[in-house]
């Protein structure tokens, strides 16, 4: 609404100015007129030889000191008119009604081209003396651009004051004018129309006063007030008028209109307008600056409102000439700010601030001093912000001379563009209550723009964050895209969660670096790339690139779209659902590439543990299972290591499980089932391993090799079966290498070695079809082949048994089968064969069963369905044996001794042979040979006893001499042979003399 049309209601001065001028000034009129009267009267009124007036009346009747007109009409004539061009109005009925049709009003002024207005009322006085004029009666002005009708007038030409008693209307035709007279139709014309109780008009103060129920209406809009002045324009009234005439000219200039007292400004909408809401302005004071084209809204808290949505401040000020509005002092705007698809928000928004500026020319809001945007869903600060706005389709930019409400008003002409956030800028979620278990939600950083077109948003500056509760998430840019879910963080990224764990304190963050870091939500998709590293109170983390996959939580909508936020636009939707599970979100799966290394740690102490090396390592969250796989998969812990192509780790089944080329490094066994005396490397091999703590088995399949400086043993498969250990750990398992097999809380119960098993120590080598070994429960340490709190208790060996000495130096310390209490040393290829075997090393006994085999390259051999071998311990005190009291020597030949080890802290008691006992060996050419079914070797006495049965008797066979009897006894040390109740069968006396 243009507030310059008011200055049309000037004109109504010109009443007060035609009535006083109606009394005849002093010198003019002789006093005989005094009680003069005069019917149908026309009067003419000239000043200094020009007509000024015509004044026509029913009648004009002098009274002393008044004149008293009925129906008078005062004709103001413009300046140059001859009285013989007047065409005369000498009845008031002619006179169109107020409000009347433009081209009833066009035809009228047509006719009266000679007439700037006229004025008319039922009756007036004029007093003389007091030079003043006053009616009770109705009273109307018409001109050719403002219309008046009122009740009662009083107009003092002393004081230049005229009053419009009671029920003020004013209509004002700007467009018309005399120049728009000529024309041949009325042109086309915005009038506006003014109401109110009295008006007041003071000449000296250069002031129009409306008061009672203004209200002031035209096709834009309507102002309704308690009062409402109007300020002439000092350029043109500040030399007084010499006469009534040229006080036309001084009424013509408003400098200023205010408007007092319950202001109300409602703009008028079209039907596209009005379903955005009604539009008006309040305040207690409005000022309107025409000369500037200013208007000022304070008192009151003004306010400008369209619907729902409302500006306000201490002071509002309206720049009409550059379309620009400017509040300040205590700002607040509440509005349903505009969405990108055009719509606006469910909730609305307020925002405050010290100082606003609106700035429709320009296209742009600018919020100063504490500024805040606060709505249902969140809470934004900084120092300042800018709106960029845009016209939107189909609506062109307002014309300059358009009214400034326009851009708050505009009927939705304008839209956000682009925000920009300046300096300490702060967003903060308000969380439902389900939410706030987990924290507060918050962005920082020095600048946050978003781009409301593209739905981009970015916070750079000062090293923004994102935080949730103690989480944090940060980078030197982060970029937030509405449309395609994408949030994309570049330079020095940082992710740091406090991630609730067992054994792991709750201050303890985990913290992921990288180069750069994007999260797709709508693709359930987080990618790190560029030096990522995890560091985490259990694990440490290095790759080039690492990506986690997402997945929508049981009865959670995917993200398909952007998601219509119900409040503001938030600067950080999707902030809950950042890599931390959450917000409908949960990792199903993580990745990480190029140059993999996890550090595992103590959480407790931060010692480091075991540590893993790949190309690649996948990380299947649901599955709780971690797969290596590319560049040689490595695991590392301490001096003990694991690799192969392909490495999977069951974190809830407490299972690795190693795919081709399974190597397993084992730089010792302390307290294992293996004994070194120094630190050793054991190396085991194999095609597939699986190390399944959680089943308490260990199993390795396919070409199973065991490389040791004691024992490498070879077989198609070996599996160790353990127990978990219920006693307290008498070593922490981050120290014992032994807890890369026995997961640092298991001890050992079984090992199976089955298919083509082969073992080779310095002394002998084993095969067999399959070996066993047993463990039992033992004080720790107590036993050379104990394993925490067991202790190896049984050894058996099945299937083609096939044992086989070595001449090889025992200097590399106690061989394994040493422990086994059968070893042959001393010789060459001896060896010894049976079905099965077992071993007790613990009870001191070994026993062989089924078709047992014991020979040398010499010739020499022992079988025998059945072999026993009795040990005992040798107590610390007893004196060391000489170096024949450990021989068995089964022929005094004076050729090498064939020798069984018993091992270390252990020497032989007896070796016990039963059923088809034979023992036979070839000297000088001649078989000899001694048979029976039990032949027992007593290590105390050095005596060989050998007996038989009643149907068969031990037998003695000397090439072709064969002897019998009920026992034969042999003598190591000598040699010599003894037979009980012997009897000769044959007897060959080469053989008996070499006998």
């Amino acid at each position: 609404m243009k507030f310059s049309t008011f200055s049309g209601i000037a004109a109504l001065l010109v009443l007060g100015s035609l009535a006083v001028t109606a009394a005849p000034r002093k010198g003019e009129m002789a006093d005989e007129l005094r009680n003069a009267r005069a019917s149908e009267a026309r009067m003419p009124i000239y000043h200094e030889n020009r007509l000024q007036f015509l004044v026509f009346g029913s009648e004009l009747a002098m009274h002393g000191q008044s004149v008293l007109a009925s129906e008078p009409i005062i004709d103001i004539v413009r300046k140059g008119v001859d009285v013989d061009d007047v065409t005369y109005q000498s009845d008031r009925r002619h006179i169109y009604p107020l409000y009347a049709p433009a081209e009833t009003v066009f035809d009228y002024w047509k006719k009266h081209l000679h007439s700037e207005g006229i004025i008319s009322a039922n009756a007036a006085e004029i007093n003389r003396l007091a030079m003043t004029a006053s009616s009770e009666e109705p009273v109307l002005f018409r001109s050719p651009m403002l219309d008046l009708d009122g009740i009662g007038f009083v107009a003092d030409y002393s004081k230049r004051t005229l009053l419009i008693q009671d029920n003020v209307k004013i209509q004002i035709r700007p467009a018309f004018s005399l120049e728009s007279l000529a024309a041949d139709q009325p042109p086309a014309d915005k009038p506006v129309k003014v109401w109110a109780d009295k008006m007041f008009i003071d000449f000296e103060a250069k002031l129009v006063t409306l008061t009672g129920n203004i209200r002031v209406d035209d096709e834009r809009g309507r102002i309704n007030c308690d009062q409402l002045k109007l300020t002439l324009s000092d350029d043109q009234a500040a030399t007084p008028p010499a006469d009534e005439a040229e006080a036309l000219g001084a009424i013509n200039g408003i400098s200023s209109i205010e408007c007092l007292g319950n202001v109300i400004i409602t703009r008028h909408l079209n039907e596209e307008d009005a379903a955005f809401g009604d539009q008006q302005a309040t305040a207690g004071r409005a000022l309107y600056d025409v000369v500037n084209e200013v208007i000022t809204l304070t008192e009151e808290n003004p306010t400008i409102q369209r619907g729902s949505d409302r500006i306000g401040g201490q002071r509002i000020v309206l720049h009409q000439k550059d379309n620009r509005i400017n509040v300040s002092g205590q700002c607040r705007l509440l509005a349903r700010l505009p969405q990108q698809d055009g719509q606006t928000t469910a909730e609305p928004t307020l925002v405050t601030s010290e100082e606003m500026d609106l700035d429709a020319g320009a296209n742009l809001a600018t919020l100063t001093g504490n500024v805040t945007i606060s709505d249902p869903n969140a809470l934004i600060t900084c120092h300042k912000m800018l709106f960029h706005l845009v016209d939107q389709p189909g609506n062109a930019p307002l014309p300059a001379d358009d009214s400034p409400s326009g851009e708050f008003f505009g009927g939705g002409a304008k839209t956000v563009d682009r925000i920009e956030c300046f300096d300490d800028v702060m967003i903060t979620r308000k969380l439902p209550e389900a939410e706030q278990a987990d924290g507060n939600q918050t962005a920082r950083a020095n600048y946050a723009d978003y781009t409301v077109a593209d739905g981009t948003i970015t916070l750079s500056g000062g090293l923004p964050t994102l935080e949730r509760g103690s989480d944090r998430l940060s980078g030197r840019t982060i970029r937030f895209n509405r449309n395609t879910n994408l949030v994309d963080l570049a330079g020095d990224c940082v992710l740091s969660m406090h991630l609730p764990r067992e054994g792991v304190k709750a201050d303890q963050p985990t913290v992921v670096h990288s180069d750069r870091m994007q999260f797709d939500y709508a693709g359930n998709l987080g990618t790190f790339s560029g030096n990522v590293r995890i560091v985490d109170p259990t694990v440490n983390v290095e790759c080039n690139t690492m990506t986690i996959q997402l997945s929508d939580l049981p009865g959670e909508p995917p993200v398909a779209a952007p998601v219509e936020p119900t409040g503001a636009p938030a600067l950080l939707p999707g902030m809950d659902t950042a890599l931390v599970p959450g917000g409908g979100k949960e990792v199903t799966e993580i990745v990480c590439l190029g140059d993999v290394v996890v550090q595992r740690k103590d959480a407790a102490n931060g010692t480091e543990t075991e540590k893993a090396s790949a190309g690649k390592a996948v990380y299947h969250y649901k599955e709780s299972k971690i797969i290596l796989s590319d560049g040689n998969p490595l695991i590392i812990r301490g001096r003990d290591s694991i690799s192969g192509r392909e490495v999977a780790i069951l974190l809830d089944e407490e299972r690795l499980i190693v795919d081709r080329d399974s190597k397993i490094i084992l730089e010792s066994l302390r307290n294992g089932v293996f004994q070194s005396a120094e630190p050793a490397r054991t190396i085991v091999k194999s095609d597939y391993t699986d190390l399944n703590f959680g089943d308490n088995v260990l199993s390795f399949a396919g070409s199973v090799k065991i490389t040791d400086p004691q024992l490498n043993l070879t077989a198609d498969n070996l599996k160790i079966y353990l127990l978990d250990d219920v006693q307290p750990a008498a070593v922490e398992p981050a120290a014992d290498p032994a807890a890369m097999f026995t997961g640092g809380r298991k001890t050992v119960n079984k090992i199976v070695c089955d298919g083509n098993v082969k073992a080779h120590d310095p002394r002998a080598d084993l095969n067999c079809d399959m070996l066993t070994l047993l463990f039992r429960e033992n004080a720790a340490g107590s036993a050379l082949t104990s394993q925490g709190g067991t202790e190896l208790y049984q050894i058996l060996c099945d299937g083609n048994i096939k044992l086989v000495a070595r001449d090889e130096s025992p200097e590399t310390g106690n061989a394994a089968f040493d422990e086994l209490g059968l070893q042959f040393t001393g010789g060459s290829g001896g060896e010894l064969h049976a079905d099965h075997g077992s071993i007790q090393p613990a009870d001191n006994r070994a026993d062989f069963l089924g078709n047992v085999l014991v020979f040398d390259e010499a010739g020499n051999k022992l079988t025998s369905d059945e072999l026993t071998i009795l040990a005992a311990e040798v107590s610390a005190a007893a004196a060391p044996l000489d170096e024949d009291d450990e021989n068995f020597d089964i022929w005094d030949n004076g050729g090498e001794p064939q020798q069984i080890s018993i091992g270390a802290g252990k020497e032989l008691k007896q070796i016990i042979a039963r059923k088809n006992v034979h023992i036979g060996r070839t000297l000088n050419g001649v078989l000899q040979q001694a048979t029976g079914e039990k032949a027992v070797y007593d290590v105390t006495s050095r005596q060989v006893n050998i007996t038989g049965s009643e149907a068969k008797l031990p037998t003695l066979e000397y090439g072709k001499t064969v002897q019998t009897g009920r026992e034969i006894i042999m003598d190591v040390d000598s040699g010599r042979m003894q037979i009980l109740d012997t009897e000769l069968r044959n007897v060959d006396p080469a053989s008996l003399k070499e006998f």
